[in-house]
Parts: structure tokens; C-alpha cells; sequence
């Protein structure tokens, strides 16, 4: 990313060369310091947390200790500061503008009495907001989120998904059908979250996906579904009300204490869980392990898993967006 574009919301800031963006006005801003003439002053020091769970993470700095006055100027994905970037006395930069799930990182370079600038400082962040995984079912089993971790399909026939859109969703005869997926990172043993459009076979139980035997969603004669979550020898679901042969609309959390179920964007059901989950094995949909011994009959769309707990409105907006 270069510039960034969007309106200036801190009185205190203003864009070098071009349009940018900040939030943010009241920040400490470093005690002026006498700049030595030709000598430039060193380079902040930058921070920030990583990863982030909103696309409008915020940076913060420090004067370098070397001779500047706390002018600074910043830009994420940049370290050109001649054009483009903001110019603050803030010690501290939340662009305007949304950033995109992935790496991102802010340059910051701080100027003395003289007009010198130093180099810039800079801190990387991790945008993870969106889902690590992301499998609409359109008929194939690619994973659009971050980690790419396509499945291969193995049985499943396309149908109408939720909205009613053609091979839009896969269904599963509970015989022999199933996806498998690879090895991939999910950072999920104690943070997550698990979204699905389900239709459920009025006479089928089983777990169905995504992490078998560990974590993942759960079904009882068609009419229950819920979170299940197994921290070594203790396992837990919560399970609520769904009606069988519907598309119903359900998410999963577990944040290392509490497995909560939603349904259709409203907290259904609940249940205590200290612990953390000892292994996160591949995703598997429809087989229980991926080994071909267990096999769950229903429709599966729009599936999501995310490496932290959704709050109470991302979950309603998630369900409200279909």
C-alpha cells in the first residue's frame, strides 16, 4: 500500500505531497529537542501489536533521543516519506482507511530544529480480522481466506446454497462423502471462531467439521447443533435448537474458557470449558476424521474460521450479511 487516502481527522496533522489519513489528536507528543545544524536525528522507535483483529490497527513511537523537535512523518507500506505521507506531532498513527488482511508496516521518520530528517523507524502488524480460512462451497472446495488451504472433494454434489444461487453450497450423503484438506497454521487452541450455513438430515448425529475430534461443530438427530470443544482427556458441547431441513445459520466460539453457540446471530447455548485445545489437526468436512470412518449427511455452505473470538455485533453482522 502507498499513500493512504481519506480525510485528516487530527487538527495537528497534515499530508506531505498528497492525501492521507490519521486518527487521533490528543496523543503525547515528544518534548522538543534542540537539533544539532547538518546532523540528522535518529530514527524513531516504533511499536505496535501484532497481530490485529481490526483493519484500522494503531502504531505508536517514541523520539529517537537525537536531536529531534516532534515533527514526524509516517506512511504504512513505505519507507519513501518525501511524498505521500502524513506529517503529525502526534506520537502515535490509525489510518482512516481500512488496510487489507495481511502483513502491514508503518515508517515513521522525525524531524530536528535544523530541517534535517532522520531515517525511519518501523514496526510491523499482522492483519488477521478476516478469516484464516474461508470456504464459500461454490461448488469446489478452495479456501479463499489467508491460509490458502484448499480442500479436495470427495463425493459431496453441488446444490442451492442458503440464498437460493445454484451448486452454491455442497451436500453430504452421510456414506462416503467427504473433503480433506493439508497441514496449515490456525493459531486456534484457545481463541476461535467457526461460522457455517448448515441444512441438517432430520435423522443424522455426528461431528462434521472442521477440526475433527478436537473442535468443531456437532449435530443430534438433525434437530441440535452446537460447538464442541475437547481440551485433552475433557470434552464439552453446547448445543441448541436448529430445525432439521433448513438452512439455519450457526457459529461457534471458544476464547479458552466458554464454548458459546449462536444461532441465526443469537447467543443459543453455552457451556463452561477452561482449558486449551492440545492439537489442531487438518480440516476435514462431512468425514469425522478424514479417514473415511465416519461420515455425516447434510448441506454445508459458507464456512469460516477465524484465529480469535468474533464480539457480539460481528457475529450479528456476519448472519445479517448472508
Amino acid at each position: 500500500m502507498g499513500s493512504l487516502d481519506g480525510p485528516i481527522a487530527a487538527p495537528d496533522t497534515t499530508t506531505v505531497g498528497g492525501a492521507g489519513g490519521a486518527s487521533g489528536a490528543s496523543g503525547a507528543t515528544p518534548a522538543p529537542a534542540e537539533g544539532i545544524p547538518g546532523v540528522a536525528p535518529a530514527a524513531p522507535t516504533v511499536t505496535a501489536v501484532s497481530p490485529s483483529y481490526t483493519r484500522t490497527p494503531t502504531w505508536m513511537w517514541k523520539s529517537g533521543g537525537g536531536g529531534g523537535n516532534g515533527t514526524f512523518r509516517v506512511r504504512v507500506d513505505s519507507p519513501d516519506l518525501s511524498t505521500g505521507a502524513v506529517e503529525t506531532r502526534n506520537a502515535f498513527f490509525t489510518p482512516l482507511m481500512p488496510l487489507t488482511d495481511g502483513l502491514h508496516r508503518l515508517f515513521v521518520a522525525e524531524r530536528n530544529d535544523a530541517g534535517k530528517w532522520s531515517g525511519p523507524g518501523n514496526a510491523e502488524i499482522l492483519i488477521t480480522a478476516g478469516p484464516i480460512s474461508h470456504y464459500p462451497f461454490d461448488n469446489h472446495a478452495m479456501d479463499v481466506g489467508i491460509n490458502q488451504n484448499h480442500g479436495t472433494v470427495k463425493g459431496p454434489r453441488a446444490t442451492p446454497d442458503h440464498l437460493g444461487n445454484p451448486n452454491g453450497a455442497l451436500l453430504f450423503d452421510g456414506i462416503d462423502d467427504g473433503i480433506s484438506t493439508g497441514l496449515a497454521k490456525y493459531g486456534v487452541e484457545t481463541n476461535a471462531t467457526v461460522s457455517a450455513w448448515i441444512k441438517t438430515n432430520p435423522a443424522e448425529d455426528g461431528l462434521f467439521f472442521p477440526f475433527a475430534g478436537q473442535m468443531g461443530f456437532m449435530t443430534r438427530n438433525g434437530k441440535e447443533a452446537g460447538f464442541y470443544v475437547s481440551t485433552g482427556l475433557n470434552s464439552s458441547s453446547a448445543l441448541a435448537a436448529v430445525p432439521a431441513g433448513v438452512w439455519t445459520h450457526v457459529l461457534g466460539t471458544f476464547d479458552g474458557r466458554v464454548i458459546n453457540t449462536y444461532v441465526n446471530g443469537v447467543l443459543a447455548a453455552t457451556e463452561p470449558h477452561p482449558g486449551k485445545v492440545e492439537w489442531i489437526p487438518n480440516p476435514s468436512f462431512g468425514d469425522y476424521r478424514g479417514l473415511g470412518d465416519e461420515f455425516w449427511a447434510g448441506a454445508l455452505d459458507d464456512v469460516r474460521i477465524y484465529n480469535h473470538v468474533l464480539s457480539v455485533t460481528e457475529i450479528k453482522e456476519l448472519f445479517e450479511s448472508k
